[in-house]
């Protein structure tokens, strides 16, 4: 192209620039000062290995778990509008009334297109109670569900339903879980509502939309109705829910083949293993009262001691109830006279005990001799003595004893033995400390000690102190020699901790950061200060990286980073430096709730953006905020346009295989795919559009369209004279899984004016881009005067992608006057 458009004393010479990638956004700096492949806003899009800008793949919901009948109901409703009705069902699983003739005041026009519906005194089977109804044709409402009797010609009273005050009102918490001990490793999602916890199985997750997974719910205690938020965490073989205002945390013992109490099958009573909890299936003749049920009544849930003989069956059934909690009993004492066996084939020797000792016995434990018996002197190679500590190496509850190892001649038999537990080192031992949240490290669970179990967990007005576990015991801390306190008395609290190295930890204050090294023994630890500069401002989005920690602060997102054995540092610069504009927005007040994850090379960040949803502090996060590594840039802020606000409550990496992926679970209790295998994303969110669950109960989705946006850099052609813009290029391209289309937006700055171009259809023969495809179109700005121009490309059809960015214009004013 000739450098000029025409010749003569005062030439205009043609400027092109152009964007042949874009790697991320910067809404910190001015549009003007962004270089090459910078844009200055980026929402719901992706920045993708090959350069393009592209709106992200849709949030896709898989489960939403909570059964109609069981849920709390939203207003507005009415009461008193009750009609009789025919009613059908067809198959097992759908119900049609029709027919609204007499007897109430309803009439199919007064009821909304959706909502919920009280059946009552129902002709047919399995059919009372609250579902959620649309309506069909011909004057009917059509509702779905399981268990209802085939039958037509039924009659039923419909009416507006009232509130159901003890029903699922809110998830309050969630997280995952995994069999260690099951060959395939299945993975779920847990969700912590008011009166149980329902465990969603993801590999029952089906490629492409599908909302029917297979779910297991598993019930708190009688007399525990759970109404503040849970942390869940996974350790011990068990799982533990974390609750707060010194609440006593709730733990299960859960596992594949008996996470479902409903389908798995029933077992004989010769077969039932102590400490495990059933529920009586049928009594036969069996007296189950000797294996720790109260009676022998169908349905009675019971912890078996040992099993018996008889012809009754139970079933195992999972439940959360709460830790052991109260004043410690500080020292056991083990006292068997007789009956202990040596046995020389595994060098063991096995202890009769009761069942209720035994229960609080850990393989690990260690144990003092305090008095010997025919256990000592040429029995032994190396003869055991009062004051000697033994491990316990298994526990057998059924039997009712334990072994410890030790150097045994074969054949030992019927000698005594005396032990005790170990005896506390400070001032004794205390239960857990009804904390909010915990971790996992070094085999020990680390929690804040804010609270005093040994008085009615009463608070005890300190947030700055950690208290760590027994080995492989949840339940038991020394609070004199496990506990460390930082920055005692000073303006500062404890946020979250960090399972470094392997033998540090990281605790995350508001306004410091420490680190614990050597906690494998906590006697021996020792604390050091990081920096008392920055803090983190909320726990969950502390997340690590490779030799990398992020986590949001007051001043943005930071990072720590390991540089050898001995140095941690941190950054002096934020990593959200380049979008200090959104990190201004986020809400102060709910910024703790925000929540953080890392997934195929991105740090996904949910915050409260604004004014956030409302007063409802569990919705806050209504933002998510994307930093890829690969780019090493911010690559957009991600919003779900549905009313009410969609909110992004958790972040959870889970499943395998396939499977794997990135879930976020909404206060609305959904369960929706974000991120990963793109083949398990159904065509609707590949084509543009959020499928997700905005009604707690509900099971119908809603589907809206990404508002995808990019607003590139500013164009001045490093020139600070005003240019006469005058025609465009841009190179785009569709998915295969639908049509795209765009609309193109000029803004400009001196002259200040925003000009519609028109859309991708309006440059294509009047037709949007077909799947598969890719197209470069070209058009006029029709000279545009002004100091510098950008491009604005706004989604409206699809999930189109943006290549590159041409932009032509030609330097014009030269005078020696203003520029107005």
């Amino acid at each position: 192209m000739s450098r000029y458009d025409k010749y003569g004393a005062r030439d205009d010479r043609t400027l092109e620039d152009m964007d042949a990638g874009f790697i991320g956004f910067n809404n910190r700096l001015r549009p003007d000062q962004l270089p090459q492949g910078v844009l200055e806003v980026s929402k719901n899009g992706r920045c993708d290995r090959n350069g393009e800008w592209s709106v992200r793949l849709g949030a896709d919901v898989k489960s939403s778990p909570l059964s109609t009948g069981t849920d709390a109901l939203t207003l507005p409703f009415y009461l008193g509008l009750d009609t009789t009705t025919s009613i059908t069902v067809t198959g097992t699983n759908t119900i049609t009334i029709s027919n609204f003739s007499g007897g109430g005041s309803a009439t199919y026009a007064d009821f909304p297109n959706t909502g919920y519906i009280n059946i009552s005194e129902c002709s047919l089977g399995g059919v009372n109670g609250v579902h959620i109804y649309t309506k069909g044709a011909n004057d009917t409402l059509v509702a779905t569900g399981t268990g209802f009797t085939d039958g037509t010609d039924g009659t039923c009273t419909v009416v507006f339903p009232v509130l159901i005050d003890d029903a699922i009102t809110n998830i309050y918490g969630s997280g995952k879980f995994s069999d260690p001990n099951s060959a395939d490793n299945e993975s779920y999602i847990l969700l912590a509502s008011d009166t149980q916890l329902i465990a969603i199985k993801t590999s029952s997750f089906t490629s492409g939309q599908s909302i029917n997974a297979t779910t297991y719910p598993i019930p708190y205690a009688a007399g525990v109705d759970n109404r503040s938020d849970i942390k869940i965490l996974q350790a011990f073989n068990k799982v533990i829910l974390f609750r707060k205002g010194g609440q006593t945390a709730l733990e299960c013992d859960l596992s594949i083949n008996k996470i479902d109490a409903n389908t798995s099958a029933d077992v004989a009573s010769t077969a039932i293993v102590a400490g495990r909890t059933y529920k009586i299936q049928t009594t036969g003749d069996s007296d189950f009262s000797t294996i720790g049920a109260a009676s022998n009544t169908v349905g009675v849930v019971f912890v078996a001691h040992k099993s018996t003989t008889g012809t009754g069956t139970v079933r195992e059934y999972p439940q959360f109830t709460e830790v052991p909690s109260g004043v410690y009993t500080q020292i056991e004492d083990i006292n068997s006279p007789s009956g202990q066996t040596s046995s020389g084939a595994d060098s063991t020797v096995t202890v009769n005990a009761a069942y209720s000792l035994l229960s609080k016995l850990k393989v690990g434990q260690e144990l003092t001799v305090t008095n010997v018996g025919g256990l000592s002197g040429s029995q032994f190679s190396d003869p055991l003595a009062v004051g000697d500590t033994v491990k316990v190496s298994s526990i057998d509850l059924e039997n009712e004893n334990f072994k410890f190892f030790a150097s045994v001649n074969p054949n030992q038999t019927n000698k005594s033995i005396e032990l005790r537990t170990a005896i506390p080192q400070g001032l004794g031992f205390i239960h857990m400390p009804s904390p909010e949240f915990g971790i996992l490290h070094q085999r020990r669970l680390i929690v804040p000690y804010q609270y005093d179990p040994d008085n009615s967990n009463a608070s005890r007005n300190v947030y700055d102190e950690l208290i760590v576990s027994d080995i492989l015991d949840n339940n038991t801390y020394d609070k004199i020699y496990a506990s460390f306190r930082f920055n005692a008395g000073s303006t500062d609290f404890t946020v979250g901790v960090v399972s470094f190295t392997e033998d540090s930890i990281l605790i995350f204050n508001k306004n410091s950061i420490h680190r614990v090294s050597g906690t494998t023994n906590p006697i021996n630890a020792s604390s050091q200060v990081l920096t008392d500069e920055i803090g983190a401002l909320a726990r969950m989005s502390i997340v690590q990286v490779g030799k990398n920690v992020f986590f949001l602060s007051d001043n943005g997102v930071y990072s720590l980073e390991f540089l050898d054995e001995y140095n941690l540092r941190g950054t002096q610069t934020p990593l959200s430096e380049s979008i200090q504009g959104t990190i201004d927005r986020i809400n102060r007040r709910l910024a703790s709730k925000s929540v953080a994850a890392y997934f195929d090379n991105r740090y996904y960040l949910a915050v409260p953006l604004d004014s956030s949803p409302g007063a409802d502090d569990a919705s806050a996060n209504n933002a998510l905020l994307v930093y890829n590594f690969l780019t090493q840039a911010w690559e957009s802020i991600d919003q779900i346009n549905t009313s009410p606000i969609f909110s992004y409550n958790n972040l959870i990496i889970a499943g395998k295989g396939e499977r794997r992926g990135l879930y976020v679970v909404n206060n609305d209790g959904g369960v929706h795919l974000i991120a990963g295998n793109e083949a398990e994303f159904s065509n609707n969110a590949k084509n543009g559009f959020d499928t997700v669950i905005t009604t707690i109960g509900s099971t119908l989705a809603n589907s809206v369209l990404i508002n995808g946006e990019m607003k590139t850099r500013m164009y001045t052609f490093n020139d600070i004279d005003r240019k006469r813009y005058n025609s465009f290029e841009i190179q785009s391209d569709s998915p295969i899984f639908g049509p795209t289309n765009y609309q193109i937006d000029f803004p400009t700055e001196n002259i200040d004016s925003d000009t519609t171009l028109g859309t991708l259809q309006s440059y294509n023969n009047g037709v949007t881009l077909p799947a598969g495809e890719d197209v470069a179109i070209r058009g006029r700005i029709g000279n545009k005067r002004a100091y510098g121009g950008q491009f604005r490309i706004i989604n409206k059809e699809g999930k189109p992608s943006i290549r590159a960015i041409k932009l032509s214009a030609a330097q014009t004013f030269r005078s020696t006057n203003k520029a107005e």
